[in-house]
C-alpha cells in the first residue's frame, strides 16, 4: 500500500526557506568530528557489520524540510536520513507497542514498513492503542494502522500482512528486511522472531509491557558480544492472548516502551550507536528506569553456535524456567544480575 503525493512548498507555511536550511546544514557539517565522518567506533557512527539500508533516496526540497530536524543532528545528517528513507522495517504487532513505534517510524520516513498482525480492532484496544480509533472498530489492525500512517506520511511504502507469520514464512520475511521490531504479546512469538533474526543476522528491537512494568532490549548478533532474546529468556512458554487481557496495563506505559523501540530502531538504521547488551527496565509506578548489562550466553542453543536454518533452531532443548511477565520484570532483572 502506498500513496504518492507531491508537496507544494509554497503551501507549507514553513518558517524557514530551503536555502536557509541548507545554510544551517553547512554550518552543522563543519562541527562534525572525525569520528562521525569516518564511521569509526566510539561516539557517533556505529560501525556497520554488514551492508544494509543502501542509500538510494535523493532528498528533494520537500524532504529536506520534512526531515530537517533529523538532518540537523550531526549523528544523523543527510546520510543517516537517506538510510532511513531506504530502510525496510518489519513490525510484528500493531497494538499497544506497535502503535507508537509505527507512528514514529512513518513520521521519520522509513522507506518501507511491513505491518504484521492477525487481529482486529476492538473497543478494549482503544484504551492504549493510539493508532486506532472508533471509526476502525472491527477492521483488521493492519488496515486501521495503515490508514493513519498513510495520512501522516504518504511517501512511506506500506505492506500489510494480516496473518500470523510462522516457520519458513516468518524466516523469509525477516530475511527480506533490515530490522525487525517485536511488538508482540507472548513468549512463543518472541522466541520465533528471535530465532528467525539470529538465523538471518537481522537486528531485533524487542519490547514488552504489562501492569506498570516495561522492558526494552536491542539484539544484533552481527556483533559478537550481543546476546539474543533466548540468552535472557530461555523458555518459550505457551502462546496466549497476552498478559494485558488478564493482568491489565497502564495505557501510557505501552507508549513509553513503543517509543523507545522506535528510538533504538532509528538510531541503528541511521548509524548511531545502539544500546546493545543492555536490558532496560521501566517501573512506571516508581517512575524509575534501570539498565542491566547482559552478555551473550556462550551456551545459548540459539546464538551460541552456528545453525544452517531456522528449522534447526526450533528443535533445540530448553529446560530452564520461564520468566513470567505476569510477575513484572523483577524476576528478569534478578536473573540477569545473578
Amino acid at each position: 500500500m502506498q500513496a504518492n503525493t507531491s508537496l507544494n512548498l509554497d503551501k507549507l507555511g514553513k518558517s524557514e526557506t530551503v536555502q536557509e536550511l541548507k545554510k544551517q546544514l553547512e554550518r552543522v557539517s563543519k562541527l562534525k568530528s572525525p569520528v562521525l565522518l569516518t564511521g569509526e567506533s566510539g561516539a557517533g557512527r556505529w560501525p556497520r557489520l554488514r551492508p544494509f539500508c543502501i542509500m538510494t533516496q535523493e532528498l528533494n526540497d520537500a524532504a529536506l524540510l520534512r526531515y530537517s530536524r533529523h538532518i540537523l543532528l550531526p549523528e544523523i545528517d543527510i546520510e543517516g536520513q537517506q538510510r532511513l528513507l531506504s530502510a525496510r522495517v518489519l513490525v510484528v504487532g500493531a497494538g499497544g507497542l506497535g502503535a507508537p513505534a509505527l507512528l514514529y517510524l512513518a513520521s521519520a520516513g522509513i522507506g518501507q514498513l511491513t505491518l504484521v498482525d492477525d487481529d482486529t480492532v476492538e473497543l478494549t484496544n482503544l484504551q492504549r492503542q493510539i493508532i486506532h480509533d472508533m471509526h476502525t472498530l472491527g477492521q483488521p489492525k493492519v488496515v486501521s494502522a495503515a490508514i493513519r500512517l498513510a495520512a501522516i506520511n504518504p511517501e512511506v511504502t506500506l505492506r500489510l500482512l494480516g496473518e500470523r507469520l510462522q516457520g519458513e514464512r516468518l524466516a523469509a520475511e525477516v530475511a527480506a528486511h533490515d530490522l525487525v521490531l517485536d511488538c508482540s504479546d507472548n513468549f512463543a512469538t518472541r522466541h520465533a522472531i528471535n530465532r528467525a533474526c539470529v538465523a538471518a543476522k537481522v537486528p531485533l528491537v524487542s519490547g514488552a509491557a504489562v501492569r506498570f512494568s516495561g522492558q526494552l532490549a536491542v539484539y544484533d548478533v552481527r556483533d559478537a558480544a550481543s546476546p539474543c532474546y533466548h540468552c535472557l529468556f530461555p523458555d518459550e512458554g505457551e502462546a496466549s492472548d497476552g498478559p494485558c487481557a488478564t493482568f491489565g496495563v497502564l495505557a501510557p506505559l505501552v507508549g513509553v516502551i513503543g517509543s523507545l523501540q522506535a528510538v533504538e530502531a532509528l538510531k541503528l538504521l541511521a548509524g548511531c550507536r545502539p544500546a546493545l547488551g543492555q536490558l532496560t527496565l521501566y517501573d512506571a509506578l516508581e517512575g524509575r528506569f534501570r539498565q542491566l548489562n547482559v552478555p551473550r550466553d556462550p551456551e545459548c542453543p540459539v546464538c551460541g553456535q552456528p545453525f544452517d536454518d531456522v528449522a534447526a533452531l526450533v528443535d533445540q532443548d530448553r529446560g530452564r524456567r520461564e520468566l513470567d511477565l505476569a510477575e513484572g520484570f523483577g524476576d528478569a532483572a534478578a536473573a540477569v544480575q545473578g
